[in-house]
């Protein structure tokens, strides 16, 4: 069984990466605690003006590894 990566941890902050003409560029996440080897993440949703929550587990940072960029630990 894989593991999250050792950054994943609650209140670390992260950004997407992927490019000026990228319109997920600066997409802003918040990790907010692990439960059974997955992260739970919120976004804010500006357009309804509510956070948006969603449980991820290592294939998602994986597959995202190289657009992710940690702004806060």
């Amino acid at each position: 069984m894989r593991t999250l990566p050792e950054w994943v941890k609650p209140g670390t902050a992260f950004i997407y990466q992927f490019g000026p003409d990228n319109h997920n560029n600066g997409r802003k996440f918040h990790i907010r605690g692990i439960v059974d080897d997955r992260a739970v993440i919120r976004e804010w949703w500006r357009h309804k003006r509510r956070w948006n929550y969603t449980v991820e587990d290592w294939i998602y940072f994986n597959a995202f590894a190289p657009h992710i960029k940690v702004v806060r630990r």
